[in-house]
């Protein structure tokens, strides 16, 4: 929960991108998020 509201209050362009690497399915879910 804490993850999320930090995600939430800080944004998703300062998660360093080396956490973003290890995300499965990472593409699917950048693409689903521009859709809503």
């Amino acid at each position: 929960m804490a993850g999320g509201l930090a995600g939430i209050y800080y944004g998703y362009k300062n998660i360093p991108e080396h956490w973003l690497e290890i995300i499965i399915r990472r593409e699917w879910i950048e693409d689903l998020c521009r859709m809503i």
